[in-house]
């Protein structure tokens, strides 16, 4: 079990699960958009030998991955539909749970499980996407901007009326 990458020289482009366990990396949430990867076997005493568990051990707060063998387009629609409720703000569990939904619903006809049933949230579903520095700058500027703008709307209107009584 691992991930493999494309290789470079001197390097065969498979991360391992012991690899993998070697990182110390701090994340919000890792999304296994391949077959199976919340699966693996069962060591006595450990729990699950997975992809999804050592990611979470080496990090990762929250993990999405399947149970299955997946489909490709249907995954794809699940992908997009549960980073755009992400990008809206909803947290993780909410975001997978509602994507799940939205494939169900978005054929016009029912959909078989097999098709978004299999994806399960590991670990702190709770928590949402941070948003990025340059929108909240963005933001910020805008509203400088606009306060900018009002209070020389203001002004230029006080100057009228003291002209005007002049």
């Amino acid at each position: 079990t691992g991930i493999l990458f494309a290789g470079d020289k001197g390097d065969d482009g498979f991360l391992s699960l012991p690899e993998i366990l070697d990182l110390d990396f701090t994340i919000g949430l890792t999304f296994l958009s391949a077959c199976s990867g919340g699966v693996g076997d069962k060591l006595p005493g450990e729990g699950l030998d997975s992809l999804a568990g050592a990611l979470q051990e080496s990090g990762s707060r929250a993990v999405v991955a399947s149970l299955w063998d997946v489909e490709d387009l249907a995954t794809r629609s699940l992908v997009d539909q549960f980073y755009h409720r992400v990008g809206k703000g909803g947290n993780f569990s909410s975001a997978l749970r509602e994507a799940k939904l939205a494939l169900m619903k978005g054929a016009g006809r029912p959909i078989s499980p097999r098709h978004w049933a299999g994806w399960v949230l590991i670990g702190d579903g709770g928590q949402t996407a941070p948003r990025p520095r340059a929108r909240a700058l963005l933001q910020a500027m805008v509203l400088i901007i606009a306060l900018a703008l009002g209070a020389a709307a203001v002004h230029a209107a006080f100057r009228r009326r003291v002209t005007a009584r002049s």
